[in-house]
């Protein structure tokens, strides 16, 4: 008895092992179990896909992208090309101002004549620092001496001796451009040359006579050469106020051995006043042309 419950005891684990009976047969399965495979039924009917209106509108919004294009070294700041683009190439010139006026050799001291300066001109920017200049003027020179003192300094009398020359110059010019961290013009320093032609003479002495077909300093050269050196503050965009010095490098007459000018003949040496208007003419134009 006790063997054949220990048998029915040994074979108690096949029992439990067994997965079906078939046909009165009882079939056991010594291996393990393979875990079953995930439905994927449920989730491929979950899955949803674009509609053609969604995928029509990711094409138009990727067309509209924009690429941008690598930046270039050396580049200038975009502040600095967009005040560069709106200056003009070509900018016309207007100013007018006056003159104080003496002759270096005359005998005389002192800035007592005063003048008119006008002109037109055209300025060409070379680049944002640096342009030149063409001025076409009517520029009026001379000397004056209006008090005489004798030699023991106790009286003055009127001294009526006066020098006027007026003359068409053409000044050439190149400028300085000075501006701020933001590109904004403030001040141009100028140096140049102005030839000219004389088209006015006329001479009073110091009694008041004239002696224009006859001066004893003689007749003044025709032609006449200036340097000049000037700064310009400009107090808006197209506006601009400033001083010149101009002085003669060619003698205006002279030398005269008669011992009424100098050795060295006499020099116009002025100081000029002048207020300018600049007027944007013509624009830059940055576009390549294209051949077809």
């Amino acid at each position: 008895m006790k063997a054949k419950l220990i048998f029915l005891i040994c074979l108690l684990p096949l029992f439990i092992k067994a997965q079906e009976i078939k046909n009165g047969a009882i079939i056991f399965d010594m291996h393990p179990k393979k875990s079953k495979a995930p439905d994927t039924t449920t989730t491929e009917q979950q899955q949803t896909y674009p509609s053609d209106e969604e995928e029509e509108q990711e094409q138009n919004a990727k067309k509209r992208r924009v690429v941008k294009p690598p930046k270039e070294q050396n580049q200038e700041p975009s502040s600095v090309k967009a005040d560069w683009a709106r200056y003009g190439l070509f900018q016309a010139l207007f100013h007018a101002g006056f003159n104080a006026c003496q002759m270096d050799g005359d005998g005389y001291s002192g800035y007592n004549y005063l003048g008119a300066e006008f002109g037109i001109g055209a300025q060409i920017e070379v680049h944002r620092l640096l342009s030149v200049s063409m001025e076409f003027n009517y520029t009026m020179r001379g000397a004056k001496q209006t008090l005489r003192t004798d030699s023991l300094s106790i009286a003055t009398s009127l001294q009526k001796y006066q020098v006027q020359l007026d003359y068409l110059e053409i000044p050439l010019a190149l400028n300085i451009n000075a501006v701020t961290p933001k590109n904004k013009q403030i001040m141009e320093l100028t140096l140049g040359l102005a030839p000219a032609i004389v088209t006015r003479f006329k001479q009073f002495d110091e009694d008041g006579d004239n002696v224009t077909s006859n001066p004893p300093e003689g007749q003044p050269h025709r032609f006449d050469l200036s340097a000049f050196g000037g700064i310009y503050f400009i107090i808006h965009r197209n506006y601009a106020i400033g001083g010149k010095f101009s002085y003669s490098i060619t003698r205006v007459r002279g030398p005269n051995l008669n011992g009424l000018t100098r050795l060295l003949g006499e020099y116009n040496n002025d100081l000029t006043v002048d207020f300018m208007y600049i007027l944007d003419t013509a624009k830059k134009n940055n576009k390549k042309k294209t051949n077809l």
